[in-house]
């Protein structure tokens, strides 16, 4: 049944450890791997990918659990498109205009939407440069049914 399945269903949590993943620490380490042979190279590449898949993977269940309102929100008084959420150590909010002058030239969700998008470019750019010392959330976006969530590792 449903509540059987809820019950057992960990939405994305690796329990495994007995303890919340720090998907912080876990990309931190990776990124900080030795890159002078090519060995070290692909074995960092490895464990990167590997990071960033689970993360992934843990967003689209929470975002899921978010969805199906199986996880409190952060901020209950607020309007539904307000509200975050915080699984699995990852901050979920929504890409939605929430009406307080947020864009001001461009109004709407359309808008909240592409500044998401675009922020997760620049993200992206920054972590092709492989700056030492540069340290970045991990962030991935996930649209579902409708909604686009900003999901991010937490510090």
């Amino acid at each position: 049944t449903r509540t059987e399945e809820d019950l057992s269903n960990s939405f994305g949590v690796d329990i495994r450890g007995g303890s919340l993943r720090d998907w912080n620490e876990e990309l931190q380490v990776a990124r900080e791997m030795p890159m002078e042979s090519l060995l070290e190279r692909i074995e960092r590449a490895r464990v990167l990918n590997k990071v960033l898949s689970d993360f992934g993977e843990a967003a689209l269940q929470g975002v899921k659990a978010i969805s199906d309102g199986l996880v409190a929100p952060m901020n209950p008084n607020e309007s539904t498109r307000s509200q975050v959420f915080l699984h699995n150590n990852i901050f979920f909010s929504r890409a939605v205009d929430t009406g307080i002058e947020t864009f001001k030239v461009a109004k709407g969700d359309k808008a909240a939407r592409k500044s998401a998008s675009r922020d997760l470019h620049c993200l992206g750019v920054l972590h092709r440069m492989e700056r030492t010392g540069l340290h970045t959330l991990a962030t991935v976006l996930v649209d579902y049914l409708g909604s686009r969530y900003v999901c991010q590792s937490i510090l």
